[in-house]
C-alpha cells in the first residue's frame, strides 16, 4: 500500500464510516454501534443530500448557470 492510498483512506474515516464498517462486517449480527452525541452528516451524505434536492427543485445545469453569482 503506498503513502496516498494511506493518506486517502485516512480522509475517508469518520466515526460513521467506522459504525457502518462494524455492522456491515458482523457476521453474527451481535454489533450494534452507538455514536454519542450522534455526529452531523458525513461528507457522502450531505454530497448525496444536496445534490437530491437541486434535483427536487427542478433546477437544471442550465437554470443553475443563469443564477446570479452573488
Amino acid at each position: 500500500m503506498t503513502d496516498l492510498n494511506l493518506a486517502q483512506q485516512a480522509l475517508t474515516l469518520s466515526s460513521a464510516h467506522t459504525k457502518h464498517h462494524l455492522e456491515n462486517n458482523d457476521k453474527t449480527g451481535n454489533i450494534r454501534v452507538f455514536r454519542h452525541p450522534d455526529h452531523l452528516p458525513d461528507k457522502q451524505t450531505l454530497a448525496a443530500n444536496f445534490l437530491s434536492g437541486i434535483k427536487q427543485a427542478g433546477l437544471s445545469a442550465a437554470k443553475l448557470s443563469q443564477l446570479p453569482g452573488a
